[in-house]
């Protein structure tokens, strides 16, 4: 991290794990970062097994821990995604945002079933950018060049 934040690139901290740097070393080697992340997944994988399973934690450091953090509902936590999924791509063309768009979200729209919270996160994540690529779109249609046929002038050759 101290690399990343040198290079100038902005991060958060989103989810620890108790433990050592063997913890973290049999977490990492997991290979699976986005399926554990809160941010990055719509119910984060528990880590349960292995070297990288829990660790024995007190009960009053997990009563603290959850009292310090609000919860949200599957549709605000969606919704948190979406904003940062638009504000990480600032710049980006309606092109480049909707490709990623379908990319990020097909594994979603390809399982058959979800359950109602997930249904919730979906509507949450889509809104924000879908609504952002609209208002994209409709500056891009203001700001596009006229065709010769469209002029406005009447003195350039029309009636």
């Amino acid at each position: 991290m101290e690399v990343i934040t040198a290079a100038g690139i902005t991060w958060r901290l989103v989810r620890t794990w108790p433990g050592g740097r063997d913890r973290e070393r049999a977490i990492k080697n997991r290979h699976e970062a986005p399926r554990l992340c809160p941010e990055c997944s719509a119910p984060p994988r528990p880590v349960r097994t292995g070297r990288a399973g829990p660790l024995a934690i007190p009960t009053h450091y997990i009563v603290a821990v959850v009292a310090q953090q609000p919860q949200l509902s599957p549709y605000e936590r969606g919704l948190r995604m979406g904003e940062q999924f638009i504000a990480e791509r600032a710049g980006w063309t309606v092109g480049q945002l909707a490709a990623c768009y379908e990319y990020v979200t097909g594994p979603f729209r390809d399982k058959p079933h979800h359950t109602a919270a997930e249904q919730d996160w979906f509507r949450g994540y889509t809104e924000p950018i879908t609504h952002r690529i609209a208002q994209i779109r409709a500056g891009e249609i203001s700001r596009r060049p006229r065709s010769d046929g469209e002029r406005d002038d009447p003195a350039a050759g029309g009636t």
